[in-house]
C-alpha cells in the first residue's frame, strides 16, 4: 500500500518565505538550531493498515483538532482552534503549537529569533519500534516524505533527518537508503534503545554501516519520561534522558 501525504497544504500555495528574505552579510555567522522537531498536521490511522486494530494495536499515535474548552482537550466541544491535540490510543498525550506542523509559523518564528536554519527531525513518540512492522515502516515513510516536502519547499531554511524502523534492521536500512538517494535527506534520528536492546547490540550492525556508506549523522534522541514504556530506571534520575541521553 503507498500512503501518499497531503501534510504539507500549508505549503501548497506559498512563496518560499527565505525568498523574502534579505541577503546575508558575509560577516555574519548562520545560526543552525540542530535539535528541532516537527510533524505533519495529519497523520492517517496506521492500527487499520495491514490488517486490524487487534493486530496491530490500537495505541497508535492520532492528531485531533484541538477544542478551545476549559474542561479538557478535544473532544469537548468549544471553538476551534489552531493547536492540535496528540493522542495514544485513547489516551491524550500532549497539545501542540501550529509551530510544531506549520513551516510558515515556524520560519515566522525562527526569523524572530535569529535562527537561519534548522535541522528538523520527527517527534520521538512517533518512532514506533514496539509495533508491527508493516504498519511501521509505512508511518516511518510517511512521517520522512513530509520532512523532505518541507525540506524540499523552504531549502534554505530547513535541513531533514530521516526516521527509520529500527526493530528491523532490513527494513531500516531500505529505508535509510531511500531517504537519502530519492527525498535527499542528510542523516538519520533513532532513539536510545530497540525494545530493550541497546545500540551496541551486534544486530545493528549492518546499520551501523548503511550510515556510514551513506555518509549519514545519526542523531539519538531518548523518549523522555512521558511514555509508560520508557526505562525510567535508565533515565530517571537528574534529568538524565536530557543531560546524557542526547
Amino acid at each position: 500500500m503507498t500512503i501518499k501525504s497531503n501534510c504539507c497544504s500549508c505549503n501548497s500555495s506559498q512563496q518560499r518565505w527565505a525568498d523574502n528574505n534579505e541577503p546575508r552579510s558575509s560577516n555574519v555567522p548562520l545560526r543552525i538550531d540542530m535539535h528541532t522537531h516537527i510533524m505533519p498536521p495529519s497523520l492517517p490511522d496506521f492500527s487499520k493498515l495491514y490488517g486490524s486494530p487487534e493486530q496491530n494495536g490500537d495505541d497508535w499515535m492520532t492528531l485531533r483538532s484541538h477544542c478551545l474548552s476549559s474542561s479538557g482537550p478535544s473532544g469537548q466541544t468549544g471553538a476551534a482552534s489552531t493547536k492540535v491535540d496528540m493522542y495514544v490510543g485513547e489516551k491524550f498525550f500532549r497539545t501542540v503549537e501550529p509551530n510544531c506542523f506549520d513551516p510558515i509559523v515556524r520560519m515566522k518564528e525562527m526569523d524572530a529569533t535569529g535562527v537561519d536554519v534548522q535541522v528538523i527531525s520527527t517527534v520521538p513518540i512517533l518512532f514506533s519500534y514496539d509495533k508491527p512492522i508493516e504498519p511501521a515502516t509505512a508511518l516511518a515513510r510517511y512521517l520522512n516524505d513530509h520532512i523532505a516536502s518541507v525540506c524540499r519547499d523552504n531549502p534554505q531554511r530547513f535541513v531533514g533527518l530521516a526516521t527509520v524502523p529500527l526493530q528491523d534492521v532490513s527494513r531500516s536500512v531500505a529505508e535509510l537508503r531511500r531517504a537519502k538517494v530519492d527525498l535527499g535527506l542528510k542523516g538519520v534520528e533513532i532513539g536510545t534503545e530497540i525494545n530493550g536492546c541497546s545500540l551496541d547490540d551486534p544486530k545493528f550492525n549492518l546499520f551501523w554501516e548503511a550510515c556510514e556508506d551513506l555518509d549519514m549523522p545519526i542523531f539519538v534522541h531518548p523518549l523522555g519520561y512521558e511514555l509508560e514504556r520508557e526505562n525510567k530506571s535508565r533515565w530517571g534520575n537528574y534529568w538524565s534522558a536530557w543531560l546524557i541521553g542526547m
